[in-house]
């Protein structure tokens, strides 16, 4: 028998792999090796398995590596908290000009309305009954159940999938839990779902009114939380814009179009252009001139995608902005035709969702589950932060062109006093994309009646 260093040398790690490897069953474990080369191929023979049952049970497209990407950051000046923190205080100290008694009497108005809405809610008599309170959701829905018309067209989870744990994103658009989610009933009773949904606004748009009669100070000046940065974003400020016929004095909005789109394509490093909603809906719909409800949808899946959503979660999303119910197989197919016209802003979530991916195993199972709750949250989370950027970035910049100017900063457009300057749009649109490099934010500045 050969000593050891002859037999490596003649033979070497690869002669012994390869001959272990094409004749398994023919050689006992220890015939003509040494102790030590039956155990380096003993060793070799285990690691082998581990990674073909490693690659085996890994569910497909799943990247070995979890770890989240570093998503770009603002260029900002060492600052800029300290700047819009003060800002912040100046415009809830400055306030905004409100003649108080065109706001008790357009208030007055709208009451009347609100009562002619609740009067073509009550025609409804199938789901709408005398005790039922418009203003309570808990009415509504016990006489939406009462009726059988609260359902969603969504179908359940099988029990394989109740068993894997995947699917929950459709319990989640299942779900009927308030207001915002009864056009999901629209299948059964639309004329109903759409009569609550005018009164509801007349009735929230009250209430608003209501608030900033009740802040007035001197009657002539509001101050409140909802103009400040932190609160400057949800369904009130759609409400205020009802109301800005009340202002005192000569007021210009400042509003960044479609800050959303610019600013995950900004992440994305995606060059192509942002969508025109009118332009898809003509598409989507076969129509020269759509009608707004088309135009609104569209504009709710453009956003749905951009952040990242599909399947029922798009369904969901774009009904729950359009309060229009739609199929779900047509909201995909458009979704689809978006991905393959933006593939970057595709790649970027695709890459970011990664992040989230957990390992599922269980009795003869191993598989790769996205953690959509903990996804959502972080997207949500990075967009909400930066978009608190760019209008604080728009404010600071009409300070700097037009001192003491703005009294509300919303999340998408900036409320300020007076009359604009010609170049204010310009400064804004430069500390933006100097902020933000590569990135094409358009400034568009209204002058309020």
């Amino acid at each position: 028998m050969p000593d050891e260093q002859q037999f490596v040398t003649e033979y070497g790690p690869s002669h012994i792999i390869s001959d272990w490897q094409t004749e398994p069953s023919d050689r006992p474990v220890n015939a003509g090796y040494s102790a030590e080369a039956a155990e380096a191929l003993s060793r070799e023979a285990v690691a082998r398995d581990r990674a073909l049952l490693a690659a085996m049970n890994r569910a497909p497209g799943t990247p070995a590596s979890t770890r989240e990407p570093v998503l770009r950051e603002a260029t900002l000046p060492s600052d800029f908290q300290s700047r819009l923190d003060a800002l912040d205080d100046e415009i809830h100290n400055r306030g905004v000009l409100v003649d108080r008694d065109k706001l008790v009497a357009l208030g007055k108005k709208r009451f009347q309305e609100l009562l002619a809405a609740d009067r073509v809610c009550r025609e409804e008599q199938r789901v709408i009954h005398i005790a039922t309170d418009l203003t309570s959701w808990f009415s509504v829905k016990q006489s939406f159940a009462a009726s059988g018309a609260l359902k969603a067209p969504v179908p359940e989870r099988s029990d394989s999938d109740r068993v894997s744990g995947s699917g929950k994103n459709r319990d989640a658009a299942r779900a009927i839990a308030g207001f915002g989610s009864l056009w999901k009933c629209s299948q059964h009773e639309p004329r109903a779902v759409r009569a609550i949904y005018k009164f509801r606004d007349l009735f929230e748009s009250l209430a608003l009114a209501q608030s900033m009669l009740e802040r007035t100070e001197k009657g002539t000046r509001v101050r409140s939380g909802l103009f400040c940065f932190c609160a400057g974003r949800g369904p009130r400020v759609r409400y205020f814009a009802d109301w800005l016929s009340v202002l005192q004095g000569s007021h210009f909005k400042v509003t960044i179009d479609k800050p959303l789109w610019h600013l995950i394509a900004w992440l994305a490093n995606e060059s192509a252009p942002a969508p025109e909603t009118v332009d898809w809906a003509r598409y989507w719909f076969g129509v020269r001139a759509p009608l707004p409800e088309q135009i609104k949808l569209s504009r709710a899946v453009c956003d749905g995608f951009v952040l990242g959503h599909s399947g029922w979660a798009l369904w969901d999303f774009a009904g729950r902005h359009s309060r229009q119910l739609i199929d779900e197989g047509r909201l995909e197919a458009w979704r689809d035709e978006l991905a393959k016209r933006y593939p970057r802003i595709t790649a970027f979530h695709r890459n970011v969702s990664t992040a989230f991916c957990k390992s599922v195993s269980g009795a003869g199972y191993n598989y790769w589950r996205l953690d959509e709750t903990a996804y959502r949250a972080r997207v949500r989370s990075a967009v909400n932060k930066q978009l608190g950027r760019v209008a604080g970035l728009a404010a600071l910049a009409i300070e700097e062109t037009m001192p003491k100017t703005c009294v509300a900063s919303f999340q998408d457009s900036v409320l300020c006093d007076g009359k604009p300057k010609k170049n204010v749009s310009d400064t804004i649109a430069t500390k933006l994309n100097t902020a933000f490099p590569s990135a094409n934010f358009q400034v568009v500045i209204e002058q309020l009646p």
